[in-house]
């Protein structure tokens, strides 16, 4: 006889209780993508081109926040029920809050006068945070499913949750790129002279003031803060791949994914200590590497991926090989890029000119030959293929123009070695002239454009393989 305890007697709306790997890919995802978004707006908030105050980028923040939490709550409410939308939604605002507490720090502590500026009053404010992120996601959760239609949706699987949480893994390391871009294209990667810290103080209660009083300052060590974001992305990642995904390879790429993370994140810090411009040179075409590898996963992961393919088409065996000569190209394209910009070697950029020809070909006619696959719409793989191929069509034509205006930005005759912290000082100090603002901005978007290349390459390259496999070793 059936325990009357055990049963709770709620109406369908209530909806069936998730499994753990379907609770936990939820919090996971919902708690990294608002977090994505609040980072991204911190940081343009508070760059000292914009210069918004606590009072102003504050609420605006909450406000990001709050959007956050009613999105989980909606679509938790619609796939599983009142009872999982309130408690998920709560358990993803804490996890948004403690994610954010990485960023958010800098503007609970005291202003610049010192390495450290915490109050005493700091940690009852951190605290508050938190306490704050759950009340937010608790009251999304109790009102979103009162506005909305509860129950009425399919429940993602843990499969789906990884997939998602792979892309937002990749979105998280979007702006690292772009803004490390910036740190070389600026000459801002000795701005903070040490190492984990800054300036001598706890990196997370270094005061907003003190970054934004300089803007090489604030680009280096927002791309460290970035940092901090994308490993604690990515070991999260790692972790739910371990718990859910089948596939032996697929656990094992994500593991490494994270362990090369952790060492970027060392070797970043030598580079600075070192001053060392060839540990520059390795970080950042390691960076590069790391996103394709997070593009490589999110594709295998996808929905796309693990349909049916329908069989192979004529041709694709073909494709598989242009998109493979596509991707190692690029890769060497990237390798002289960095070459150029970290040491200034004239027969790099030679180099990285010659092999941008070939990279250009390689595009145009991988490109056409995705494109034009046949029955794109017939599966989701083929679908994703033929979209990426087009794709590749307008990036490569996109990266050879951006790369003339790079050149012409940054001639060979203008490389610097970057300034170290004291000689930053001492310009600020002398009022000296800083370069136009386009200059860097057409660097970093040709190095940016460079990175969406990759990663289009790569995806072609995982998408290629998997319409030209037998059925018996497509997964």
């Amino acid at each position: 006889m059936t325990n009357p305890a055990v049963v709770r007697p709620r109406s369908p709306e209530w909806g069936v209780p998730p499994s753990f790997g379907q609770s936990a890919g939820a919090i996971l995802f919902f708690g990294f993508a608002t977090s994505a978004v609040m980072w991204v707006l911190w940081f343009l908030l508070h760059h000292p081109a914009v210069g918004a105050t606590p009072s102003i980028s504050g609420p605006l923040l909450i406000a990001a926040q709050i959007v956050g939490s009613v999105v989980a709550a909606r679509s938790l409410a619609a796939s599983h029920g009142r009872w999982t939308a309130l408690v998920g939604s709560k358990l993803s605002g804490l996890l948004t809050g403690l994610i954010n507490l990485a960023s958010l720090s800098s503007m609970l502590v005291a202003p610049a006068g010192g390495t450290d500026a915490s109050r005493p009053s700091t940690a009852v404010m951190i605290g508050g945070y938190v306490a704050l992120s759950v009340v937010i996601g608790g009251l999304a959760g109790w009102l979103a499913p009162r506005v909305s239609r509860p129950g009425v949706g399919s429940a993602p699987t843990p499969a789906d949750w990884l997939a998602r949480l792979a892309r937002v893994v990749v979105v998280l390391l979007v702006p690292l790129l772009l803004v490390g871009g910036l740190v070389t294209s600026t000459g801002s990667g000795l701005a903070v002279p040490d190492w984990p810290g800054t300036f001598g103080g706890n990196m997370f209660l270094y005061p907003i003031s003190a970054m934004a009083s300089c803007d090489k300052v604030y680009v280096e060590h927002g791309h460290r803060l970035f940092g901090v974001l994308v490993g604690l992305g990515t070991m999260a990642l790692a972790g739910y791949t371990l718990a859910v995904e089948g596939r032996v390879w697929v656990r094992l790429w994500a593991v490494l994914i994270f362990v090369l993370v952790c060492g970027q994140g060392v070797l970043g810090g030598v580079r600075v200590v070192q001053e060392s411009q060839y540990g520059a040179l390795v970080h950042g075409v390691l960076a590069q590497v790391i996103f394709a590898m997070l593009v490589a996963l999110a594709c295998s992961t996808s929905g796309a991926y693990r349909s049916e393919t329908g069989g192979a088409e004529a041709g694709d065996r073909g494709r598989k090989a242009l998109a493979t000569a596509l991707l190692h190209t690029t890769l060497l394209q990237l390798v002289f890029g960095a070459m150029y910009r970290h040491l200034g070697s004239p027969h790099a950029l030679y180099s990285h000119i010659a092999v941008a020809l070939v990279v250009l070909l390689l595009g145009v006619l991988a490109g056409g030959r995705f494109a034009s696959r046949p029955n794109p719409g017939r599966t989701a793989a083929g679908f994703v293929a033929v979209g990426s191929g087009r794709a590749v069509l307008v990036v490569v034509s996109l990266q050879f123009v951006l790369g003339l205006a790079a050149l012409m930005a940054a001639p060979p005759s203008s490389f610097k070695a970057p300034p170290k912290a004291d000689e930053i000082r001492a310009m600020a100090e002398a009022g000296a002239e800083a370069p136009p603002a386009w200059k860097p901005l057409v660097r970093t978007a040709h190095q940016a454009n460079g990175a969406l290349l990759l990663a289009v390459a790569t995806t072609m390259v995982v998408f290629g393989r998997r319409l030209s496999a037998s059925p018996a070793r497509a997964v």
